[in-house]
Parts: C-alpha cells; structure tokens; sequence
C-alpha cells in the first residue's frame, strides 16, 4: 500500500499514528479510522493521510468487508 500512495516502489515509513473517525458511518460500516504519518521515499520526506473504512458481518453470515481509501500525498 506504501508503494501505492507514493507512486512507486522503495518508500518506507518514517512515522503513522492511527485516529478514530466518529459519526457519519451506516448500518453496513464497522469503523473509520484515519492513518497519517510520513513516509521516507529517497531523501524525501512525505505526509500522507489514508482512511480504512472497515464493513461489518453481512446478514449472510460472511466475514467483515474490509476497503481502503487513500488520499494520495499531500506534496510530492
């Protein structure tokens, strides 16, 4: 996923914290949870901000449905 939001491969991360998104979430959502931090690609240090949005069991009985959303970095 690192590689993803920096655009290619040989980043790694510096520094992510993890924070509970509260509200605006439906029947069919588990939990919101924003993860930002800075990730090191060259001699560059980038902030990023993804948010993981996290699906509860459905009615049919199968696992939670887990999706991912990033915003991209902030500065390239």
């Amino acid at each position: 996923m690192l590689d993803e939001l920096l655009g290619r491969p040989g980043g790694s991360l510096v520094s992510c914290r993890s924070e509970p998104i509260n509200g605006g979430a439906g029947a069919a959502t588990g939990s919101v949870t924003r993860l930002s931090g800075t990730a090191r690609l060259d001699d560059r240090q980038i902030p990023f901000t993804v948010i993981r949005k996290s699906g509860r069991a459905s009615a049919a009985g199968s696992g939670p449905v887990t999706s991912t959303s990033d915003t991209g970095p902030r500065s390239r």
